[in-house]
């Protein structure tokens, strides 16, 4: 699995996604925000990023604006910013008795 994950952020780097996985990648953003539009925990830590970081909570209003223009290119970038050469693998295992 860890080679599989390896493989896909490499591809991501090298190449942009397609209009397809785009497509995915949005509708999955688009779903999951309006799960936590219900929740309690959602808005208060929100709030608190926005109040802490000094920024206007007016933003909050515009996931759809925001999610409907990131480009493959985009998320490319991403994937070399975020996951560069210095990684860390952590293995969970059962604890033996």
């Amino acid at each position: 699995l860890i080679s599989a994950v390896k493989a896909e952020i490499d591809r991501l780097k090298k190449k942009p996604v397609t209009a397809a996985e785009l497509a995915q990648v949005q509708e999955t953003q688009r779903r999951k925000r309006e799960t936590d539009l219900k929740t309690n925990s959602f808005w208060s830590s929100v709030l608190q990023f926005y109040l802490w970081n000094k920024e206007d909570p007016i933003q909050i209003l515009k996931f759809e604006e925001m999610v409907s223009s990131l480009s493959a290119k985009e998320l490319q970038q991403a994937a070399r910013t975020y996951f560069g050469d210095n990684q860390a693998v952590f293995i969970l295992r059962p604890q033996t008795k």
